[in-house]
């Protein structure tokens, strides 16, 4: 397939613009420390993603290997054009709620569909720098809330409850999980979805 092709291709196949998917190829292609233009390793993808400042979510091993799993769809190792164009088409939206997907998707570490505890704990100490909104002094309290939010209807708050309660269950009978719609809810209100990309 020819460049001019493989443009046509991932446009037709992306929300990206023909002149868009050629910078991104122009990107994509800076990225490979042997110059194989249609493919990277996963050193060279950890790299540049590492270079990125503005990977403002991409702060620890797990998290730099998950962005690896959602990238590399066919789990070769190798990260080639299509899986890019692709992979970084949703964190570079327009919307919110896309770039909510992403980071959520990010932080779904064992891919059940749901924030747990933990997750969400990995993704408070890895956003403190997003966060602009709200001064994370007890990151405890701040799940315990979210997971609280999550049992209510959308547009209330848990605010009067005491963040030392424990939160029933989320996620059915003994998980305690936040569910999109709910993380989207929080997330919302902390402001996670208006960082303008993600990359």
């Amino acid at each position: 397939m020819s460049e001019e092709e493989l443009y046509f291709e991932m446009a037709r196949r992306t929300t990206w613009q023909q002149h868009q998917v050629r910078r991104l190829y122009a990107i994509f292609k800076s990225f490979s420390s042997d110059g194989t233009p249609f493919a990277l390793t996963r050193a060279d993808f950890v790299e540049n993603l590492l270079k990125a400042r503005k990977a403002v979510f991409i702060d620890t091993k797990e998290i730099v290997d998950q962005c690896v799993k959602l990238f590399d769809k066919d789990k070769n190792g190798i990260i080639d054009f299509s899986e890019f164009a692709l992979g970084i088409e949703q964190p570079c939206a327009e919307t919110d709620e896309a770039r909510l997907r992403f980071i959520f998707r990010l932080f779904d570490l064992d891919g059940d569909g749901a924030l747990n505890v933990s997750e969400m704990g990995t993704l408070i100490a890895c956003s403190k720098n997003v966060l602009k909104r709200v001064i994370i002094e007890n990151p405890e309290a701040v799940i315990i809330k979210a997971l609280k939010d999550a049992e209510l209807p959308a547009g209330s708050s848990s605010t009067s409850l005491p963040s030392s309660a424990e939160p029933k269950s989320a996620g059915g009978p003994g998980r305690r999980t936040l569910p999109f719609e709910a993380f989207s809810r929080w997330a919302t209100c902390v402001g996670c979805g208006q960082v303008s990309t993600v990359f």
